[in-house]
């Protein structure tokens, strides 16, 4: 048997005044996502369930994987966040290495992109792209993609023990490798005008050149809750 290592992990709650939710994961109290290395994929993506209700206990089930060829398989499925929306889906936001002629000079390059997916039940993998989504094109149907963007640092008052620091990633920025969005993750916050607001935080950068060239990256969407951010996505 091959050895495997496990990475990034997410758990979430499963919600217990929701009795689809309950139903959609085989009456769990929680659902892991992780990650691991997949042989002959690269980085993959599993899951997890525990029916315990302290963590800190915790005994936690794998959920079986489907066959290689499956759709969500063929596929490396990285860095994975997981959230439950009332709307009764499931959503799962992942990164996703392809080549991809996408971004313009026609010119075929490997490039990191953040997809997302959903189902009705986690305990299968039955995962549903967006319907405009491409394997080959990475603004095709996908979350979130690269964007020069996130080269321009925020021109906020730094300490002064940072902004040497910031200058000098200011630099590196400029000629990084515009090429990778991972590692996303979000939540709902309330502005100071009572409007909801999804908060975006992920890396950004060239993640073969270390810090000065992988980044924090940060995004808003106004308005808008996290549920109803990954449920458009979806909209017919």
């Amino acid at each position: 048997m091959t050895a495997r290592k496990l990475y990034n992990t997410n758990v979430r709650q499963v919600p217990d005044d929701d009795e689809e939710a309950r139903i959609s994961a085989n009456n769990a109290t929680f659902v892991m996502a992780y990650e691991f290395n997949e042989p002959g994929v690269g980085w993959q993506t599993g899951f997890a369930q525990t029916h315990d209700s302290d963590l800190r206990k915790a005994s936690w089930e794998c959920l079986p994987r489907p066959a290689f060829t499956s759709s969500f398989a063929r596929y490396a499925h990285a860095n994975p966040t997981l959230r439950y929306g009332r709307d009764g889906w499931w959503y799962l936001l992942s990164t996703r290495r392809t080549n991809s002629s996408s971004l313009g000079s026609g010119e075929k390059k490997e490039v990191m992109v953040q997809d997302v997916l959903r189902t009705k039940d986690i305990t299968k993998f039955e995962w549903e792209s967006p319907a405009s989504w491409r394997p080959d094109v990475v603004t095709q149907g996908t979350f979130l993609a690269p964007s020069h963007e996130d080269q321009l640092p925020l021109r906020n008052d730094w300490h002064p023990d940072t902004q040497p620091v910031v200058r000098g990633h200011a630099v590196a920025l400029a000629k990084a490798e515009n090429d990778n969005v991972s590692d996303l993750d979000m939540c709902t916050i309330t502005l100071p005008d009572g409007r909801p607001a999804t908060l975006m935080y992920y890396a950004w950068g060239n993640q073969e050149l270390g810090p000065t060239a992988m980044v924090l990256s940060m995004a808003m969407v106004k308005g808008q809750t996290e549920e109803e951010v990954l449920a458009a996505h979806f909209a017919k």
